[in-house]
């Protein structure tokens, strides 16, 4: 391919999209991620400026991505067979996963910056994607495909063409960057309020704390309420000045009275947790609830529990499950858990087991343990779901494996039976032993049974009389029974 220089970016923008993909191998052996880095040098040799893990991902991860996605107009989205899985059925922590939903949840656009194409022949049929990208992407035509056998530089210029179209520009316009950083830097020099923030964030972005107060001061003495917001952070976080919540609290308050909604939150947050204004929780409640009618999802979620909770406002269940219910349909995944529960325990809405399970497995796919462990539970009660014992023992288990004890306690349970897993007293005794640490008392009994009967472990009195000791302090009797047998 001729180098064509880079083409213009959308305004505000870095790239021209990120590539969200697997590095596991595809359909015929190979690894996708070098398919998808191949793609990757072709996009960069027609002027497209894109965001590859490989050459960006540095320092925290998380963050990484999603200022990678934050900054991308698009996000071209590889679907393999494997990629569809991990999104759907795959751990919390799965960087598949946290950047597909990242971009559904959490980005203007949503689903809608996502350009899907296919990597494999068995995911060229988008009615196969199952799970969230086939509800997301399945109805989306696609423009290019790079499945074993295609065109590869027919497909590419195709991908070119879908990116440009996405962002609003001529597969032919080169970019000006010399010409846009110039004209904003005038026009900064000239005290001009939103090229001052632009370039104090930008500052901030690179670590310059000094510089990007400096210029966001400017910026927010002439009233513009977005500075406000950051200067007022900078301040509350110690950044680039002294730390002085009072005057964040101040910077705050200006912006919240424009309607700026991240304001509204913090400085809800500060009279919530008496930081630079004394503790009012009336207070604290009137500006979360102003963040969340400007469609702040914390603010929304805030206010939700404001009105469960009686903090600032007399309890109001009703509206607590609406404004619960707002930040849960803006990704937000504790929101999501409380509408959950909303249904499950008829709070501010009638019971429903099937609204409360899908809530439940919103959150649980969004990594909430308590979700978790609920969706778990529901498909192995069978409420709101149909019963499913493999899928009940995969959430019991997602819930463990971050700590929670019931969840582990309920795993160790289906590994002794082997019920959704096969049998295995080594793993039943180690969850078992996890939760007891937890002070879960059936789990402290069960691991003195395994420490006494060498079940999953070797035989140890000792260690089986301080677990027995455990559950019979908390008044377990059947613990207190093998206590004194063990003890005579």
């Amino acid at each position: 391919f001729r180098c064509m220089g880079p083409k213009a970016l959308p305004k505000g923008k870095k790239f021209h999209c990120f590539l969200s993909h697997d590095w596991q191998e595809d359909e015929n052996g190979e690894s996708n991620h070098d398919n998808v880095k191949k793609i990757n040098a072709a996009l960069k040799e027609h002027g497209i400026v894109t965001w590859f893990d490989e050459e960006q991902m540095g320092g925290d991860v998380m963050e990484a991505m999603c200022n990678g996605i934050d900054n991308s107009a698009t996000v071209v989205v590889f679907v393999t067979h494997n990629y569809i899985e991990k999104v759907y059925t795959g751990p919390a922590k799965d960087n598949c996963k946290r950047e597909f939903r990242y971009t559904s949840n959490n980005t203007p656009k949503g689903a809608d910056m996502m350009i899907p194409v296919p990597m494999e022949k068995r995911t060229s049929d988008p009615k196969t994607w199952r799970g969230t990208v086939g509800m997301e992407l399945s109805g989306t035509l696609y423009r290019a495909n790079f499945s074993k056998g295609s065109n590869f530089d027919k497909n590419i210029q195709n991908l070119v063409n879908e990116i440009c179209l996405q962002c609003g520009i001529s597969p032919e316009t080169p970019a000006t960057p010399e010409a846009s950083s110039a004209e904003l830097q005038g026009k900064a020099q000239n005290g001009d309020p939103a090229a001052l923030y632009k370039q104090g964030i930008a500052a901030r972005d690179e670590g310059d704390h000094h510089q990007a107060v400096r210029l966001l001061k400017q910026a927010a003495d002439a009233g513009l309420a977005r500075a406000q917001c950051a200067l007022g952070f900078a301040h509350d976080m110690g950044r680039g000045t002294a730390k002085d919540q009072s005057e964040a609290a101040r910077l705050y308050k200006l912006a919240a009275d424009q309607g700026y909604s991240p304001a509204q939150f913090n400085l809800g947050v500060s009279y919530e947790k008496a930081e630079g204004v004394p503790k009012d929780d009336n207070m604290a409640f009137k500006y979360y609830k102003m963040a969340a009618d400007n469609g702040h999802q914390k603010g929304q979620y805030n206010t939700g529990w404001g009105y469960e909770k009686g903090e600032g406002v007399e309890i109001d269940k009703v509206k607590a499950f609406e404004y619960y219910k707002m930040a849960a349909d803006q990704g937000h995944v504790k929101g999501q858990y409380a509408v959950g529960l909303a249904y499950d325990n008829a709070k501010g809405v009638a019971k429903d087991d099937q609204m409360a399970f899908k809530f439940y497995k919103m959150a649980a796919d969004n990594g909430h343990d308590k979700a978790q462990f609920n969706t778990g539970w529901a498909y192995d009660k069978g409420e709101g779901v149909a019963k499913n014992d493999d899928l009940a023992f995969k959430y019991y288990k997602m819930a463990a494996d971050q700590g929670h004890a019931k969840g582990q306690y309920t795993t160790a349970l289906h590994y002794d039976k082997g019920t959704g897993c096969q049998k295995s007293e080594a793993n039943a005794f180690k969850y078992y032993k996890l939760a007891a640490d937890q002070g879960h008392q059936s789990g402290q009994f069960n691991t003195g049974w395994g420490y006494e009967k060498g079940e999953g472990t070797s035989v140890d009195k000792a260690s089986a009389i301080t677990y027995y000791k455990m559950a019979a302090d908390q008044g377990h009797e059947k613990a207190k029974k093998k206590l004194e047998a063990l003890i005579k």
